[in-house]
């Protein structure tokens, strides 16, 4: 029987067993009072929404490269999706939505010109095997690579401009600090602006403007762009190096692999942008609607 405070037995019930001036500590009273280990604030559950995000966007964007024409819009939702995980850690679909259509003419010519560029690199890479003069080849070889690796950097910034183009994600979001002494929170995601500024289609001379800026980024961070050629050709140099392998690589990247390497490129291509976009609003292209218009 359970002794009391002043020595004589008590009851078995809770209360007179651990009396009123006695608190009970858990470690699960913080997972309690929030609603439970699957509640919305915890981040099992964030963390959880993230991964299945990445899952779904995934397979989404491997219907897009399957049917081979859509392939621009599947990487303008993976690098949207991207773009909105690193600034709130969180997405909607909707705004999703409105990045695709105000980008989705550009994204739709940048992928068909990269479709063009890999038939003549396919077809330049025969003509290079068949060449009979050692030295042309090597330097044959050598501009044939030096133009793939640019091409691919190039290509990494500019999907990420589009899609921050459309979302506007420009500085992270710093944790503002409650007057009740609460600990800081994030500043909810906001939809993307449907303005004349981000709603329409990029002008000629904002293309223009893009491509330029985004050889220049990718070569001022040759550091940041690497990351998006490791995340291009580790598959292929797996392969390669293990036959046995494709499959299960061919899985990973339907499943998972592609949209985790886009998260990763626009994390570490995201602060040079915000720079860019900042400054961007300061130029003036002479473009109808103002000072940057598209920008």
């Amino acid at each position: 029987m359970p002794v009391g405070r002043d020595g004589a037995g008590t009851a078995d019930s809770p209360d007179q067993v651990w009396g009123d001036d006695i608190t009970v500590e858990s470690h699960f009273d913080g997972v309690t009072a929030s609603g439970g280990l699957f509640s919305p604030d915890s981040r099992l559950y964030q963390a959880l929404s993230w991964v299945v995000s990445l899952f779904a966007a995934n397979l989404l964007a491997a219907v897009g490269f399957a049917v081979v024409l859509p392939g621009g819009l599947s990487w303008l939702l993976l690098f949207s999706l991207g773009a909105c995980l690193v600034r709130d850690g969180d997405f909607t679909w909707r705004g999703l939505w409105e990045i695709i259509r105000a980008n989705w003419l550009v994204a739709s010519g940048l992928w068909l010109a990269d479709l063009l560029f890999t038939s003549l690199v396919l077809w330049e890479s025969f003509v290079l095997a068949h060449l009979g003069i050692p030295g042309l080849r090597i330097a044959w070889g050598a501009l044939l690579c030096l133009a793939v690796f640019l091409v691919i950097i190039v290509n990494q910034w500019m999907w990420a401009m589009l899609a921050m183009r459309g979302g506007n994600p420009l500085a992270p979001h710093e944790p503002r600090a409650e007057s009740n002494g609460a600990p800081p929170q994030r500043t909810p995601q906001r939809t993307p602006q449907r303005n004349q500024r981000h709603s329409q289609q990029l002008g000629r001379r904002e293309l223009w403007t893009y491509l330029r800026a985004a050889l220049l980024l990718s070569l001022r961070h040759l550091p940041r762009s690497l990351v998006g050629v490791l995340m291009t050709v580790a598959p292929i140099i797996i392969v390669w190096l293990q036959p046995d392998s494709l499959w299960q690589v061919l899985a990973w990247e339907t499943l998972f692999g592609t949209a985790f390497g886009v998260y990763l490129v626009v994390l570490a291509q995201y602060r040079p942008l915000v720079a860019f976009f900042r400054a961007a609003g300061s130029f003036n292209t002479d473009a109808p609607g103002g000072d940057s218009a598209g920008l």
